[in-house]
């Protein structure tokens, strides 16, 4: 503990962890702007485990600080829990974000989230250096989960590590105020894929509808009873014979991840196949559960893992 200031402020230092699906774009901002709202110094940086932070300030303004992380979470994360304890004080008047730190990895991915209305708008202007960019993303929407390849969620734990940020592109990233700031997938036409694959990304459906000008019917790449390709080289070898025409990118896909089914009964939506949009989120139950691993039916094969209140 410290004292500072004419009144003798006294001064401590917590670090705290962050668990949960926490790991997106816009957590580390947002925990950086409570901290400067209410005049606390430190840091924040992603781990393995979740969302690492050291915070100085008054005792009061700290738990003003953790309060305000327990209810305003930002709507693409969920805190599953906050651990805190206290460090001694380094002085710290500022804060700020630091790099990720490689960890064990225990984080939940987050799901990927559908395009938003600012991105929407951004690829359908003419006049915007994105425009009809099938790779637009935000802080605020894109892909999670399906080009995550390792924690924690950097650019280069995904599978946009080949795809080094363009000047303008690293401005928006590292630019507090702007909705890409942070944004590990940040991209446009000038360094990010160039359109020669597909991926179920919203913006380039979007294009896709918009250029056919007519509804059309999309399935999964793949034959019945088989996965889905994930691989041009596979798709070419398995598909070769069914498909007319391949829609090819130089970004790999991490996963594939099916679309999910939700169907509405007694006005209360009941998921069926939860999976595109939900997944990796775990559903939580209402009390701590023994360790169990279900492996679905026998010709379907949905997995789920209890650990704790997450499933």
């Amino acid at each position: 503990m410290a004292q500072s200031g004419a009144g003798k402020r006294t001064v401590e230092r917590l670090r705290i962890t962050v668990r949960g699906a926490v790991q997106g774009a816009v957590f580390r901002p947002h925990v950086r702007e409570l901290a400067r709202e209410l005049s606390v110094g430190g840091w924040v940086r992603d781990s393995g485990d979740g969302v690492h932070i050291e915070a100085e300030a008054s005792g009061g303004e700290l738990d003003r600080f953790i309060e305000r992380l327990r209810t305003e979470t930002p709507a693409d994360s969920r805190i599953s829990v906050i651990l805190s304890r206290k460090i001694k004080p380094v002085g710290d008047d500022v804060f700020e974000i630091r790099e990720s730190s490689d960890s064990r990895r225990e984080a939940l991915s987050l799901p990927d989230v559908s395009i938003c209305p600012e991105c929407l708008a951004e690829i359908r202007n003419p006049s915007d250096r994105r425009y009809r960019y099938p790779f637009t993303t935000c802080a605020n929407c894109g892909p999670r989960f399906s080009v995550l390849t390792g924690a924690p969620y950097t650019r280069a734990q995904t599978t946009m590590r080949g795809f080094a940020m363009c000047d303008e592109c690293r401005a928006e990233y590292e630019r507090p105020a702007d909705r890409r700031h942070g944004n590990e997938l940040n991209a446009c036409p000038e360094c990010g894929p160039e359109l020669a694959a597909l991926l179920p990304y919203t913006p380039l459906l979007h294009l896709i509808a918009e250029g056919a000008g007519r509804p059309l019917v999309i399935t999964t790449g793949n034959v019945s009873r088989e996965p889905a390709c994930i691989d041009e080289r596979e798709a070419f070898d398995r598909l070769g014979g069914i498909a007319d025409a391949f829609l090819v990118h130089d970004q790999p896909i991490a996963r594939p991840v099916a679309d999910s089914l939700v169907r509405v009964l007694f006005r209360e939506p009941q998921v069926l196949r939860r999976s595109h949009g939900y997944a990796p989120e775990p559903v939580t139950i209402a009390r701590d559960g023994r360790p169990l691993l279900a492996v679905g039916a026998q010709r379907t094969g949905t997995v789920a893992l209890v650990e704790g209140r997450d499933v």
